[in-house]
């Protein structure tokens, strides 16, 4: 049995892991989907502070409420980003990293600071940059359309239209520096979305499927694999835990 602590990604929410929960239980596991600072569905003040280190801490806290032998910690997306910041303190007190298709800092040595901008490529970088706009709460980074995040089923994109929020801007610029290390040297997995691939992560599943430090998966779904494969994606969740 695992203690599964699930990061969702930008513009997500808890919510999101609503079908895979309670397939990783019946599996014998707990399940934990905290909602990241600023993404709340019932938000009304500013969320203008609100970055990495924010996001950062929301995970550790998270974490921090866990006693158990075995902490897996899953980062989809974006959700890489802070639970990378998240290992640099916990390392080893969690079993594995999961990262579900999700951005990699491309150095993790002590000392260094990464950003989420810095893992998009280019052109998709310059054009959140120009998206971040003021809708009452603070700047933001509004949602892409429902599409974009690989999904098919007309029932899955108006899930995501109704249930999606505007992405505090601090997350997308704000840099965090690594103490320790980040995951590097720590039982880690990359799980990779191949159908159809999720362009904004650019170079990454490659970088990361050339290093053998990484154990490496793919997945015959979209980006939101969480959505579109839940059963897949809890099987294969439960694999790497030892189930």
């Amino acid at each position: 049995m695992a203690d599964f602590l699930l990061i969702h990604g930008a513009w997500h929410g808890g919510w999101c892991w609503d079908r895979v929960v309670p397939l990783l239980e019946a599996a014998g596991h707990r399940t934990h989907a905290p909602t990241l600072s600023g993404l709340e569905e019932d938000r009304t003040d500013s969320v203008e502070g609100i970055g990495m280190g924010t996001h950062v801490e929301d995970v550790l806290r998270a974490a921090s409420g866990l006693s158990t032998d075995r902490l897996i910690l899953v980062g989809h997306s974006y959700g890489g980003f802070p639970m990378t910041g998240a290992a640099d303190v916990l390392r080893d007190r969690a079993a594995l990293y999961v990262y579900l298709d999700a951005g990699v800092p491309e150095e993790m040595a002590p000392g260094t600071s990464f950003a989420w901008c810095d893992g998009n490529p280019p052109k998709e970088r310059e054009k959140r940059l120009e998206a971040i706009v003021d809708l009452g709460l603070g700047p933001v980074l509004p949602a892409p359309p429902p599409e974009a995040f690989g999904v098919e089923a007309a029932a899955d994109r108006e899930l995501l239209a109704g249930k999606t929020r505007p992405m505090p801007a601090g997350t997308f610029t704000e840099r965090f520096t690594l103490e320790n290390g980040g995951t590097d040297g720590l039982d880690r997995a990359f799980v990779h979305s191949i159908e159809p691939a999720y362009a904004p992560l650019g170079e990454t599943p490659d970088r990361i499927q050339a290093d053998p430090s990484w154990e490496f998966h793919e997945l015959r779904t979209g980006h939101d694999s969480m959505l579109m494969a839940p059963a897949e994606l809890a099987d294969l969740l439960d694999e790497l835990s030892g189930g």
